[in-house]
């Protein structure tokens, strides 16, 4: 039973910490809307899952569209310039994926936006 009763106390004390942080979190996004709007709180909390001011996949294609060609660039798109906070891994996996849907495509320069989606924004700006 000591073993159990050390594994409660230790859930104690990281439910401690995760409330802390996620408190610390919400101070920071509030800090961050004050200084330059609420458009610009990258993440807010939402009970204990953080949501993002647009779907991670959408906001990948608009930095392929805007010339991020690596992950690394992709992710810091994401982050400085639409306020979504994913990781490098979740960027990796997702543009597999969006190269398998044809929303994007991927060259000798690296990820660029698909022909069917360059000539869907054609389309629409015309």
């Amino acid at each position: 039973m000591a073993i159990l009763e050390m594994l409660l106390e230790r859930q104690k004390e990281l439910e401690a910490q995760k409330a802390v942080i996620e408190k610390d979190l919400s101070d920071v996004a509030k800090a961050i809307a004050a200084i330059n709007g609420p458009a610009s709180a990258a993440v807010k909390l939402e009970g204990n899952q953080p949501s993002h001011p647009m779907p991670v996949d959408k906001a990948i294609v608009i930095a392929v569209r805007e010339g991020s060609r690596t992950p690394v660039q992709i992710l810091d798109y994401l982050r400085k310039r639409l306020g979504v906070h994913t990781t490098i891994n979740s960027v990796r996996t997702r543009v597999s994926k969006l190269k398998n849907d044809g929303r994007i495509d991927h060259d000798e320069t690296g990820w660029v936006p698909s022909v069917s989606q360059s000539t869907q924004l054609m389309l629409e700006s015309a």
